[in-house]
């Protein structure tokens, strides 16, 4: 029931917590999630970008801050996007504007050497 209702929160623009499981400890760490929203009911995985408390100011992150929904200035970083399996998504954070993730989208197409800048 309590993984029906997550999956269920599943959608781009959304920052969740991802599992990271590991034999001595798990840890919980923020990521934003990519992956279309069509695609999420018959994907097994999807597709995320960490956000770290690192922020570098490089074309490859965007700038995380309280107003969007995070306890802390952090970034997503878009050099290390990753494929995770659903069963280890976590609780919801926070719902990144449509301006953000435009700014996401343009950070993802560098990092990929799609744009210039």
């Amino acid at each position: 029931m309590i993984r029906a209702a997550l999956e269920a929160a599943l959608r781009r623009e959304r920052v969740i917590e991802l599992e990271k499981r590991h034999p001595v400890a798990n840890k919980r760490r923020p990521v934003l999630i990519l992956t279309h929203d069509s695609a999420m009911t018959v994907l097994n995985s999807v597709m995320v970008a960490p956000i770290t408390s690192t922020v570098r100011s490089i074309p490859t992150e965007v700038v995380l801050t309280k107003d969007d929904g995070l306890p802390d200035t952090c970034a997503a970083n878009f050099d290390d996007i990753q494929t995770v399996p659903k069963t280890n998504i976590s609780a919801p954070i926070a719902h990144l504007t449509k301006s953000k993730m435009k700014a996401a989208a343009g950070a993802i197409g560098f990092a990929l050497g799609i744009l210039d800048s």
